[in-house]
């Protein structure tokens, strides 16, 4: 999914505040829906987690979770949050929560699937 990146300070703050909450194993999601524009991320892990170092493993990750799900986000400001257990996990695993997250939260869109027999007009 392509996403430009969300400033932090105030606009974290905002979301963290006033925005919907996704809460999952490994991630959890803080957005806010918007009505046009691009999706907007921010990666966050908090410093009880580890050293800077560590934290910085867990946004990277995160980062690239989100950068290879389908180009298909309505437009929304999201903020990942990592859990403790966000670096304990296989790829694949974290990827899939915050592509079910999204989805849960709107975020990203459905995929229109032909039903068999019926020919597409293309």
């Amino acid at each position: 999914m392509k996403f430009e990146r969300l400033p932090g300070g105030e606009k974290f703050s905002r979301l963290f505040e006033g925005g919907s909450t996704l809460v999952g194993n490994w991630v959890v999601v803080y957005f806010r829906r918007r009505e046009e524009g691009p999706v907007r991320a921010g990666f966050a892990a908090g410093k009880k987690l580890g050293g800077a170092v560590f934290r910085n493993r867990l946004r990277r990750r995160m980062r690239e979770a989100l950068r290879t799900l389908p180009d298909r986000g309505r437009p929304a400001d999201l903020v990942l949050l990592a859990r403790y257990t966000t670096g304990e996990v296989r790829f694949s695993c974290l990827r899939s929560e915050i592509r079910s997250l999204l989805d849960r939260g709107g975020i990203l869109r459905r995929c229109q699937r032909r039903e068999k027999g019926i020919p597409s007009e293309t």
